[in-house]
């Protein structure tokens, strides 16, 4: 009984202060995602725009390949499909008002991409984990060359 009299509020405090400190730093580091995963293995399309690239990157991407997160070093998907068309810029004219005019020797590319992932509530995954989603920039690298992209669509296929 003496020990229990020795004991103050103050020390029962710290220890449970040390208690949820302990808990927290465990689900901080091996509690896994926070996330719901909604479906697992799924075949997932991407498409990503390119802007004011030379021919020779259409080329490039137009050869196909795997494409690679460029931080990483993870494949993310493959090349399936490359539409191009002429890159339009703001161009300034005399009198210091701007319109759209095509821009010389230069492309919009559309780079249609596949991948196996997953999909959760808030984003797509690819099966290395990258998160993909709409508006996201990146920096990738293909079979061929590297790109800077915006993901532009995402669907399930």
């Amino acid at each position: 009984m003496k020990f229990f009299k020795k004991i103050n509020i103050i020390d029962v405090l710290a220890v449970i202060l040390i208690i949820t400190c302990l808990v927290g730093a465990y689900f901080k580091f091996f509690g896994g995602t926070s996330e719901i995963i909604l479906q697992g293995n799924k075949r997932i399309e991407y498409v990503v725009e390119v802007k004011g690239v030379r021919n020779y990157s259409v080329t490039a991407l137009q050869r196909g390949g795997v494409v690679s997160d460029s931080k990483t070093k993870k494949p993310i998907g493959e090349i399936i499909s490359v539409k191009e068309s002429p890159a339009i810029g703001d161009e300034q004219k005399a009198d210091g008002t701007y319109v759209k005019a095509p821009i010389p020797d230069r492309y919009d590319v559309l780079v249609t991409i596949q991948t196996d992932g997953r999909i959760s509530s808030t984003a797509y995954y690819t099966s290395t984990n990258t998160e993909l989603c709409v508006g996201k920039e990146y920096f990738m690298n293909s079979t061929y060359g590297s790109l800077y992209c915006v993901i532009k669509e995402i669907r399930e296929i």
